[in-house]
């Protein structure tokens, strides 16, 4: 881990760009992993912890992870990011929540995952990062300072 994610991404948050940091960090750390080669698995960790607790409050109960964070997920689970409303037609937020809430235990237990569930967390993980960075770039690139 190149970076202090723990001070700079301390909650899961589609809006802070050390956020899109450390989804791509934990995607490449899977990848790595996947294929054998050494992976530091401090993004995946992290990740896995913001995104259980953006999605669990203290009492255990799902919660939403808040609406811009929604946004980008609901495009993020859909299988393709054009048919998304149609994949989520008739479901409910809760649903939106519950996968990512599975997709958060699955990074903190990546170790015991077949192959197949590897390969769709590291699709997961590339899609939250471009979604993170549509989000910001959208959102923030007229603003002095930032680039995505």
């Amino acid at each position: 881990m190149f970076l202090d994610y723990e001070k700079y991404a301390s909650k899961f948050s589609v809006s802070n760009p050390f956020v899109g940091l450390l989804v791509s960090g934990a995607a490449i750390e899977l990848d790595r992993y996947q294929k054998g080669i050494d992976s530091d698995e401090g993004e995946i960790q992290h990740l896995g912890k913001i995104l259980y607790e953006a999605t669990v409050d203290e009492e255990g109960n799902l919660k939403s992870p808040g609406f811009a964070s929604e946004i980008a997920l609901y495009h993020t689970l859909a299988p393709e990011r054009e048919k998304a409303q149609e994949y989520w037609s008739g479901k409910k937020t809760s649903d939106l929540v519950l996968q990512t809430h599975l997709a958060s235990r699955e990074l903190k237990n990546y170790k015991d995952l077949s192959n197949e569930r590897l390969d769709g967390l590291i699709d997961f993980c590339s899609r939250l990062s471009l979604e993170v960075s549509r989000h910001l770039a959208r959102n923030f690139s007229g603003r002095r300072g930032l680039a995505a």
